[in-house]
């Protein structure tokens, strides 16, 4: 396989051959060990080039297509050093090298902090163009400009890992952190560089030690950085960003430099002083960015990316929160924050032994999470949203209220089987997500807020013993302060957070009354919440439970507890570890909101 592929690269650039390898899916395996033939080719030529340092361009390109085509014809006596670490890529001894790098290991951090400093949902999708911008491109130009592209191990999720010259210094972090700060202006943003080590550590045995380290180190700075926030716009008066990536889209933003004759708080964040006039507002600097940004943006890259899942469907275009509920036929507009993580996922690259293992895992993450996120909108008909963040495991979506909760049980079902690939015996990686569900004029950042609060009961959820397929927790804020959804005394009024299997037997039990065509059916469930909630103790619901079943003479219409797995039932109250709960409110919920 790999003679086809210097067949096939021998007459292309460097640049060509690594795009090229990025799309291939051949392995490079030996015995029990295996890893892509991409990741194998360019750890070779960056260990190459980080042995002998070639000074210019044109230098480095020459050297880089050498590697890769020594690399994959076979031929060690070019580079030996990286032929030996080719061999223990292959299942071979241990890599042993003299020569000294450093890593490179960080990225932004408090990320919502930066999306919701303000709830309009142009400002929203401006931080989210811009933070994609930094960290997927911007970021990796520098270091691969002074580096090669090769030293970039991986990049994603607000992370990136890079292997550089042991002459690299600490100004080269003060350097990217300066270029995200120009242009983010308020993120929190923080790079790590580490101590010189052999480059062997981080193929070898201490690999682990080594990572767990840097990761240590790289969070004390982030405790001791002192965020001195540029108070001025950038000296260009645009902002451009372009990729070669078709699923990003191209925007060139004017940011206007026009000062505020009078200073004041910025009329969108309230936070920092406004300074710059933006048509009518008077705005900071870090809000003008994404005001302009946001503006100009369309989403394209979310958009296509829903086209690519669900076979070139055409998502529609919103403009603001009202859009995204858009042809429901409903006078109450709801939507939902959606916001979803990864579970154990720590655990999971804990265990990793080797740095290709890592490689292959951020690529995963990135692809398993976006494919799960579209897939299930497509699968429920949800073609208008708006994408504030998802990145590696994190996802912080905005869809139409009425849809969201079956939409999550089916993106973390499609997230949970695709991570099956990295279930070790005690570890898995599932995913849980909590749902603010609200009507549009809500503000996104409070709808944040309590989907914030839904994800942490849900992931409380999912550190169960039982739990073994993620969990979800929502809400439904008819005000801002919304319900707590917990009863006091001796039964709890609600099963939430659920397991995902919980998930999916409640919602079939709730669209079993929508299926039934007694009209009056909501209005016993509603009679019989009553009920419970102003029962004296259990004996007495249980009892009102029993009446109102026997009075019904027609035995379809009587009120039967369908089955949940993990629970009992009694006479209206679902039972587990000695406790009862009762249903009603969540099955209400779920008829209004299950679409």
């Amino acid at each position: 396989m790999k003679k086809e592929l210097y067949n096939s690269c021998v007459s292309m650039t460097a640049d060509e051959i690594y795009e090229y390898l990025g799309s291939t899916e051949d392995m490079y395996t030996d015995g029990e060990f295996s890893c892509k033939v991409r990741d194998a080719a360019v750890l070779y030529t960056a260990s190459a080039y980080l042995k002998e340092l070639p000074a210019d361009k044109a230098s480095k390109d020459k050297l880089r297509k050498e590697a890769y085509l020594a690399f994959l014809s076979g031929g060690k006596d070019s580079f030996p050093e990286s032929g030996k670490l080719a061999d223990m890529l292959a299942g071979g001894r241990e890599f042993v090298s003299d020569t000294k790098i450093k890593v490179i290991k960080g990225g932004s951090y408090r990320i919502k902090d930066y999306y919701l400093e303000n709830s309009s949902l142009r400002d929203i999708r401006g931080a989210s163009v811009l933070l994609t911008h930094i960290e997927e491109t911007v970021i990796p130009r520098i270091i691969a400009d002074e580096f090669i592209p090769e030293c970039i191990v991986y990049c994603g999720g607000g992370n990136i890992f890079a292997l550089v010259p042991e002459s690299c210094g600490e100004d080269f972090a003060l350097r990217l952190e300066r270029e995200a700060e120009r242009v983010l202006i308020s993120a929190d943003i923080a790079y790590y560089i580490s101590p010189a080590m052999p480059l062997s550590h981080i193929f070898g045995k201490d690999y682990r030690g080594k990572m767990t380290d840097i990761e240590n180190a790289l969070g004390e700075r982030k405790k001791m950085k002192i965020n001195i926030r540029p108070d001025a716009v950038s000296e260009c008066d645009t902002i451009e960003i372009k990729s070669g990536d078709s699923t990003e889209e191209s925007v060139t933003a004017a940011v206007s430099h026009k000062r505020a004759e009078k200073t004041r708080l910025c009329a969108a964040c309230g936070k920092r002083t406004g300074m710059y006039l933006y048509g009518d507002d008077c705005l900071c600097a870090s809000c003008l960015h994404k005001r302009a940004v946001g503006a100009a943006a369309k989403s394209g890259k979310y958009t296509a990316l829903y086209s690519r899942y669900n076979k070139g469907r055409k998502a529609c275009q919103v403009r603001s929160l009202e859009d995204i509920c858009e042809g429901n036929g409903d006078s109450e507009k709801y939507i939902a924050v959606v916001y979803g993580d990864g579970n154990n996922m720590g655990g999971i690259i804990g265990g990793f032994t080797n740095i290709t293992r890592m490689m292959e895992f951020s690529r995963d993450v990135k692809s398993i999470t976006g494919r799960a996120v579209f897939e299930s909108m497509g699968a429920h008909d949800i073609d208008r949203f708006e994408v504030a963040g998802l990145g590696g495991d994190d996802v912080f979506v905005i869809v139409e209220g009425k849809r969201a909760v079956k939409f999550a049980v089916d993106m973390i079902k499609k997230y949970n089987s695709r991570f099956e690939k990295y279930k070790s015996e005690n570890v898995l990686s599932t995913m849980s997500a909590g749902i603010a569900i609200g009507k549009s004029r809500i503000p996104v950042n409070v709808l944040l807020k309590r989907a914030e609060e839904e994800l942490a009961r849900a992931k409380a959820a999912a550190r169960s013993e039982n739990n073994r397929d993620g969990s979800l927790s929502f809400a439904v804020m008819d005000t801002y302060e919304g319900e707590t959804g917990i009863a006091e005394g001796e039964a709890l009024d609600t099963l939430l957070p659920y397991s995902t299997g919980e998930a999916e037997d409640i919602i079939r039990f709730a669209d079993s009354f929508k299926n039934k065509k007694d009209s009056a059916g909501k209005t016993r469930l509603r009679n019989i919440l009553s009920a419970f909630r102003d029962a004296e103790s259990a004996e007495e619901a249980k009892l009102f439970f029993r009446y109102i079943n026997a009075k019904e003479k027609n035995e379809s219409s009587r009120t039967v507890l369908s089955r949940i797995r993990g629970y009992g039932d009694d006479n209206g109250y679902y039972t587990r570890d000695g406790r009862y709960y009762y249903i009603w409110k969540d099955l209400l919920t779920l008829i209004d909101f299950t679409d």
